[in-house]
């Protein structure tokens, strides 16, 4: 099952809003490698685009960020989803689909 997520772009910095205990939040505890991919198609054109960034994810722990990040980040969702986290993006990569 694919969830959605809501996330933002802050410089060179993909920043994540998440539920506890999901995979990603996890990884933040572990000090692992993460690849985060965001897509885009759209059917009708058949176009669309990739981009994956992969790096160390880490949580968003000072209460005046991630409270910004929040605001920003606003859930969708009737989840919990108070975790914030960052990823500094390392490497970036990614395609474009076009017809």
């Amino acid at each position: 099952m694919i969830r959605p997520v809501n996330h933002l772009v802050d410089g060179d910095t993909v920043v994540i809003r998440t539920h506890p205990g999901s995979a990603l939040a996890r990884r933040t505890l572990v000090d692992e490698v993460v690849v985060y991919e965001a897509d885009d198609f759209d059917a009708r054109a058949r176009t669309g685009w990739s981009v994956m960034v992969t790096a160390r994810a880490s949580a968003v722990t000072a209460p005046w960020e991630a409270a910004r990040y929040r605001a920003l980040l606003i859930s969708w969702t009737d989840r919990d989803a108070d975790e914030i986290v960052r990823i500094q993006a390392d490497l970036v990569t990614g395609y474009r689909l076009t017809r």
